[in-house]
């Protein structure tokens, strides 16, 4: 588990450098996740357009059914992107989510934030039950703890790669289409845009 140095929280707002570092957590987790959404999103799509026009290169589609799946295809470009990939960037993360994401993520076992998190809860409803002085200790131990955590593990490097390994392949044959065959490439591209003409 990587640590990094970092200055003691003041004592008087423990809370309040925890809930800094999980607003970190929670940018890097959507970030991340929209990203590795990105990449499959883009090899999906790049794919699809060129099974697309590969198929009306070699079996010559009918104008109707070349228009229903290029519309399809579109609807599905723009949809999956609108309602999949940019959705993860604006997720409501609290900060319980963040901290057990957090604490998963780099096999945090004490749970310091998550009960953190939760401590304080009670202590700001005023609930009465626990002692406040144990509360604000376990508070205060999660806010030093949580300085010295290093965030940037949270990214999932390994798999943004090969995700993004993935997605470069896509869209390279792509480009080979085009560039090797760009007479079947400008063909695909003039029947797909104007489907119903005789081309």
């Amino acid at each position: 588990m990587s640590t990094v140095a970092g200055s003691p929280p003041a004592a008087d707002t423990p809370m309040i450098h925890v809930r800094d570092r999980l607003d970190r957590v929670r940018k890097i987790w959507r970030w991340s996740e929209s990203l590795a959404r990105g990449f499959i999103w883009a090899v999906a799509a790049s794919v699809a357009l060129l099974l697309l026009a590969l198929s009306d290169n070699f079996i010559h589609l009918p104008g109707a059914l070349r228009l229903l799946l290029g519309l399809a295809w579109l609807a599905g470009v723009l949809g999956t992107l609108c309602g999949w990939v940019w959705r993860s960037a604006f997720w409501r993360i609290n900060d319980q989510a963040a901290a057990v994401y957090l604490e998963r993520r780099l096999g945090e076992r004490e749970n310091l934030l998550i009960n953190a998190v939760q401590l304080q809860a009670r202590l700001d409803a005023h609930t009465g039950i626990g002692s406040p002085a144990m509360m604000k200790q376990v508070v205060a131990a999660a806010a030093l703890r949580a300085a010295e955590l290093s965030l940037g593990a949270l990214w999932d490097r390994q798999r943004l790669q090969r995700l993004g390994s993935i997605s470069a392949s896509g869209l390279l044959c792509l480009l080979l289409y085009v560039l090797l065959l760009p007479s079947h490439a400008a063909n695909a591209y003039h029947r797909y845009t104007r489907p119903l003409a005789d081309i």
